[in-house]
């Protein structure tokens, strides 16, 4: 007996497979910066099985040239496919096989945490493009639960509005 279709639609499928999805939990220690973070392994945890559980197959296809490496995440449910990730690294001049590994691992990293639309905390940015780190990239907002306040205008406005003659409803 074939299979009872779960849905009609690939986006219904994605939708209730991410409504099943968590964060990823730190469960590694980035050598550099010494913070606690979700690795590959963490996100697909989370991300795989619920796909999988939709009928949703993810692929992530690495390939290179000139210096850089090229992941591609493509989706495909029934008969429909998509393109959920393409993103391309410029490689340094590091050892070439360390390069390309922590660059591939990084970008299907963020590309499987993109389609599964779950958080996790970044761990080795540094690593895959070596860069230097911008401490200020780094600022959280506030976690007092309120929103920002912004400083009062400057400027009075140059218009006035009368108010409302009709009764209140």
């Amino acid at each position: 007996m074939p299979p009872v279709k779960k849905h009609t639609t690939m986006a219904e499928a994605l939708a209730t497979a991410q409504s099943k999805m968590g964060n990823a939990g730190k469960n590694s220690v980035n050598p550099h910066f010494k913070n606690r973070c979700a690795d590959l392994s963490a996100v697909r945890d989370v991300v795989i099985p619920a796909l999988a559980a939709e009928g949703i197959a993810c692929i992530q296809h690495v390939d290179g040239a000139d210096g850089s490496v090229t992941v591609r995440t493509t989706l495909h449910w029934m008969e429909t496919t998509i393109e959920a990730g393409n993103c391309t690294i410029k490689l340094d001049g590091r050892n070439a096989a360390q390069s390309v590994g922590s660059a591939t691992t990084y970008i299907r990293r963020y590309q499987l945490a993109a389609v599964g639309g779950i958080a996790h905390e970044d761990d080795d940015g540094h690593t895959a493009t070596h860069e230097p780190r911008n401490p200020t990239s780094m600022a959280r907002a506030p976690t007092t639960g309120h929103p920002r306040k912004t400083p009062p205008a400057t400027t009075t406005p140059t218009t006035t509005h009368a108010p409302d003659p009709r009764p209140p409803t």
